[in-house]
């Protein structure tokens, strides 16, 4: 039985990358919200908050804050076994997630789905399986871009999870928040 969309792939890609974000974030205790259309218009399509404890820090409990911008595809090149690519943002876009005076900072999630769309997603009673995964990359103070367009290149062993979440992204957020605010 053939099905009728009334979205097209790529919209379809994008629900999905917003999804596994969400249960991302979920899991690791984040609040996630997804943008509204004035934020979208500046790049944001998720913004992730968490509230914890980083006893590292001089002032442990913290709330950390970061922007998501959500880019998808099941065509996806790899630069070697270390890396995955990302051709065609936009120089406006690349600048824009570069600025290291960016408040709250914003990450790009790059979430990868099978070539076959009808492997996307499964659904049991026993299971809900979403195809694939996620890959994260923060440009900020990244070189400037002086072509129209800029390669992103998405490292393997930065695959968005609630591991890479609590042990990496968020402490390391808590961290730079803790030190502007003693020298600021």
């Amino acid at each position: 039985m053939s099905v009728v969309s009334i979205m097209p792939q790529n919209e379809i890609k994008s629900e999905l990358s917003s999804v596994y974000v969400h249960a991302v974030a979920s899991m690791a205790g984040c609040a996630c919200n997804r943008a509204e259309r004035q934020t979208d218009n500046l790049g944001i399509d998720l913004t992730i908050r968490f509230r914890g404890d980083f006893p590292n820090l001089p002032s442990p409990a913290r709330l950390v804050t970061f922007d998501v911008q959500l880019k998808s595809g099941s065509n996806i090149s790899f630069d070697n076994q270390n890396s995955i690519v990302l051709d065609g943002l936009d120089k406006k876009n690349y600048d824009d997630y570069r600025d290291d005076r960016r408040n709250p900072p914003i990450f790009l999630i790059l979430f990868v789905l099978p070539e076959n769309s009808d492997e996307w997603l499964k659904l049991t009673e026993e299971e809900l399986v979403l195809k694939k995964c996620a890959y994260w990359v923060s440009l900020r103070g990244a070189a400037e871009c002086t072509t129209a367009t800029k390669r992103v290149f998405f490292p393997k062993k930065q695959l968005f999870n609630v591991a890479q979440l609590q042990n990496i992204i968020l402490p390391t957020l808590a961290a730079e928040e803790e030190f502007l605010y003693q020298y600021s």
